[in-house]
């Protein structure tokens, strides 16, 4: 039978490892965001593609460390990841996109203000699935899984719009 201890470092070199990940994903996610200073009409798709992508990679790596905190029965571990790993990073991307919208050319606005509107939901479905989990509150938990369903709809449709179907994912927390 394998120890506590045993166990327990297990588990901490895999929430370092997944901490490493998200970095590098970050990292190459920051050098790929260095074409697009400003949005216009001619990089409006190659706009929404990144965001997409962004918001994708986000919602993956909070609903992978949600389910796995979940698993190991460990609301305190979610909440020390939450706030030193994902929330850090979600703070830099949401600072970047504030800053390209407002750049973006007044044919274009509207759709970067939808396209940023759905990525800042990331912060409203990250502190509801911290509620759910630290306060078995099923009521956050349905919060989190009506707002990740009606922002993928509207990202797959704003994806569809720009004729790029093929980077439409499904993500949810089933």
């Amino acid at each position: 039978m394998i120890s506590n201890k045993v166990l327990l470092r297990f588990w901490q070199l895999l929430g370092i490892a997944g901490m490493m990940m998200l970095s590098q994903s970050l990292l190459a996610a920051e050098q790929q965001h260095a074409d697009i200073t400003d949005i216009h009409a001619d990089n409006l798709p190659q706009f929404v593609s990144q965001l997409s992508d962004d918001y994708y990679q986000q919602l993956e790596s909070l609903v992978t460390y949600y389910q796995l905190y979940q698993q190991k029965r460990d609301p305190r571990g979610f909440n020390v990841w939450h706030l030193r790993g994902f929330t850090p990073a979600l703070k830099a991307q949401q600072t970047y996109y504030q800053g390209l919208l407002e750049t973006a050319t007044p044919e274009t606005r509207t759709t970067a203000e939808q396209l940023v509107t759905i990525f800042n939901a990331l912060d409203t479905i990250s502190t509801q699935l911290m509620i759910s989990f630290r306060e078995n509150d099923p009521a956050a938990y349905q919060q989190a899984k009506t707002l990740i369903k009606d922002n993928n709809a509207l990202l797959a449709d704003k994806l569809k719009q720009f004729s790029l179907e093929a980077e439409i994912r499904d993500i949810n927390l089933n």
